[in-house]
This record gives structure tokens, C-alpha cells and sequence, in this order.
């Protein structure tokens, strides 16, 4: 772990305790409200947790709530979640270059192939990355966003689903994703809602809190201020559209987000039955309460 962490927003140390969870503390600064891990993840620890087990868990009989259990399995769920989203942006740019940062196994830049855009992904995970050249067969490559070799202002929009929450500074990543998106384009984010319903019901055992990579959480007031104070403008939010997952994901995920043998069992078990019973692919809908951001950079040509 690093030493002590003060508020990225307004670097201060006057926080309060939000949970405390598997050897890790969440706070919340006193002043600006935002929400943030401390002490946070070393630099080694964060590269070494975006490997194939990371992205596969269940294969490897992992319960350790990193990463997703069984995410190729998505796939087809993913492309046409992504697909409404380039709809959506589409009514802000109607075509052009567009980044995906933190683009994993591809399937956003799967989506982008039969959309006006031309879509480049970037990723630190070099077995994601290659999965995405192989299988999906996109422009992914491996890439830290700090060390971009793109031009500066070279892409009409930025998009980054569910990555922010992971960086080790949201101020320092947007000023960075900034500078990839020319003056007048379009920054969109995706990041579980911390001011939403369900971190009010679930409290301090909210799922987003569970995961490990999980560094940061963010209400549309905090989002807003980081944005802000990256130098973005023109920010909005949207709630996003329902998601619909087969019952071998909430079965799978039990053993997931609840560790023990008991859960593991219940996990097994329930996922055994669905098997007989042939209803593993019934679908049914899953409240995730995610954040979707829109803002633009203000700059001038």
C-alpha cells in the first residue's frame, strides 16, 4: 500500500471513515464530498491485477471479488449495450475518430465497426489487448493513456466505460484523456453512481465497494468537480438504460460478492439446478445504477 492519500480535489487529510473492507479503508473527504480509497494501491499492485484472471475469475475458481467472473461470456451482451451507446453519441458527433481508454477485450470497438466512426482502443492489459487484436480483430493496442503517442486534439471523442474509478487521480486522468480530444469534442463516461439508489440502500456494503480495483467513487457533484477541475465544460449526466443478464450470471456471482464455503455451495448449487432446469440463458434485468457522463473540451482551434 501507499502512504496516506490527501483529497485529489482539494488536497487535504480531513476525511471520514465510509467502510473499512478487506484490509482496505474508504473515505470521504470533509470538504468536496468525494469518496476514495486511502491508503490506495501501489503502482505494481494495480498492473498486476488486469491479467487473464482478472477478466476470467470463474474459470479460475476465483471468488475474490476483482475483476469480472466470466466477461468474454458477456460478449454478445456487451456489443449491443455499446451499440446503444454510439447511438447516443451520435447525437453529439455524427462521425469521426473516436478513443476507447481502457478498452479490454474490444467489444466497444466490435460495436464501433458498423458505426461512422473510426474507433481506436487502448489498453494496459497486454492479454486483453491481445484478445482484442486477435479475436475481435480491432485497432486495440497496449498502451498507458500517460504515454499516448497520439497527436494532441486527435480525436473527435474519448470514451472510458467503467475506468475512472480505477486510476490513481481522476483530476491528473482527465486532464490526460483532455489532451486526446480536440477543442469542441466529446468526453463520455461510465462509472457505477455513488449517489445513487442503490448506494443508499446497500450503504457501506454496496457492490461497487467490494471490488478491489475499485479506487475511487463518484456522485454526479463529485464527478462534476473533477471534471471541472480538469478543465472540461458542458457537463451532464444520464441515467443509463436497463441491462439484461442471464440467471448464470446472478448465480455465478453469488459466490463473487460473498465470500465462504456457504456462499460458494449456494453458487454451485443454484447454478447446478439451472442447469437441469435448462434456464441458465432466461434473462432478467439488473439495476446496476450506473453514472453516464457527457462533457466538452472548451477549447479554442
Amino acid at each position: 500500500m501507499n502512504p496516506s492519500l490527501s483529497c485529489p480535489l482539494c488536497h487535504t487529510h480531513n476525511q471520514v471513515t465510509v467502510s473499512r473492507m478487506h484490509h482496505r479503508k474508504i473515505v470521504r473527504c470533509r470538504r468536496d464530498g468525494l469518496v476514495f480509497v486511502n491508503p490506495p494501491l501501489t503502482d505494481s499492485e494495480i498492473h498486476t491485477l488486469y491479467n487473464e484472471r482478472y477478466f476470467e475469475s470463474d474459470t479460475f475458481c476465483g471468488n475474490t471479488c476483482i475483476g469480472h467472473y466470466a466477461y468474454i461470456y458477456e460478449r454478445p451482451l456487451l456489443v449491443e449495450y455499446f451499440r446503444h451507446k454510439l447511438t447516443f453519441i451520435r447525437q453529439f458527433i455524427p462521425k469521426g475518430k473516436l478513443l476507447e481508454i481502457g478498452c479490454g477485450h474490444g467489444f466497444f470497438l466490435e460495436a464501433a465497426k458498423q458505426s461512422p466512426f473510426r474507433a481506436t482502443g487502448i489498453d494496459i492489459s497486454s492479454y486483453a489487448v491481445s484478445y482484442a487484436k486477435k479475436e475481435v480483430k480491432v485497432d486495440a493496442r497496449i498502451m498507458d493513456l500517460y504515454k499516448a503517442t497520439f497527436r494532441p486534439h486527435s480525436f473527435d471523442a474519448v470514451v472510458a466505460f467503467q475506468l475512472i474509478e480505477h486510476v490513481q487521480d481522476p483530476v491528473v486522468f482527465l486532464k490526460a484523456a483532455k489532451k486526446m480530444v480536440k477543442p469542441g469534442g466529446l468526453l463520455l463516461l461510465a462509472t457505477p453512481n455513488e449517489g445513487g439508489y442503490l448506494r443508499k440502500l446497500l450503504g457501506s456494503h454496496w457492490l461497487s465497494f467490494r471490488h478491489r480495483e475499485h479506487l475511487y467513487f463518484f456522485s454526479p457533484t463529485t464527478m462534476k468537480l473533477v471534471l471541472e477541475a480538469a478543465g472540461f465544460s458542458d457537463i451532464r449526466f444520464y441515467p443509463d438504460e436497463t441491462r439484461w443478464y442471464p440467471l448464470r450470471h446472478f448465480f455465478g456471482g453469488i459466490k463473487y460478492y460473498f465470500r465462504g464455503k456457504f456462499f460458494a455451495w449456494v453458487s454451485n448449487t443454484l447454478g447446478s439446478m439451472g442447469h437441469v432446469l435448462g434456464i441458465l440463458d432466461v434473462k432478467l434485468p439488473l439495476p446496476l445504477d450506473t453514472l453516464i457522463v457527457t462533457a466538452q473540451n472548451p477549447d479554442k482551434e
